[in-house]
């Protein structure tokens, strides 16, 4: 399978081994039955999550609820509700959001950084981007690199 989200991706199978996935972690991934899978997310072999994606019956949602601890302190538990966009039958194909419920909302801070930067820090994940209005990428760092976000995924066999 390959995972493909935000101009990122990666490849996988789906018999619980660890694979290289995004932001420097490894994610296993497991059958749990013929529409439930577990993914079990590590950075330098510790778990940032596990993920429980579910496919509805009829093959047109998928719900995620992933759960772990928060490198601060505390843990989150975040659903996520996709809508199929192409593709199928299973798991395969395009996936947009279309809701999140978080039972830990994140905090996030904002500040000037010099004459022509921001600087965007996330407290419960202890992870910063320092970037400059210039059009150019800038790296998240510290923290988990676990920073949740909207996405449409896509997930593809290989």
């Amino acid at each position: 399978m390959q995972y493909a989200a935000n101009g990122m991706s990666y490849s996988f199978r789906i018999d619980g081994k660890d694979y290289p996935s995004l932001f420097g972690r490894t994610d296993a991934w497991k059958q749990i039955d013929k529409s439930t899978w577990e993914i079990s997310s590590k950075l330098n072999g510790k778990v940032l999550a596990t993920t429980t994606p579910k496919l509805s019956a009829d093959g047109t949602t998928l719900t995620e609820n992933s759960e772990g601890p928060k490198p601060a302190g505390g843990s989150f538990d975040v659903t996520t509700v996709f809508q199929r966009g192409s593709g199928g039958p299973g798991l395969p194909g395009k996936w947009k959001t279309k809701n999140v419920k978080s039972s830990s909302p994140d905090i996030l801070e904002f500040a000037a950084s010099g004459p022509d930067g921001l600087t965007l820090r996330s407290v419960d994940y202890q992870a910063t981007c320092d970037a400059r209005f210039d059009g150019k990428d800038y790296p998240l760092t510290g923290g988990a690199a676990g920073v949740s976000e909207k996405y449409t995924a896509v997930y593809d066999r290989q």
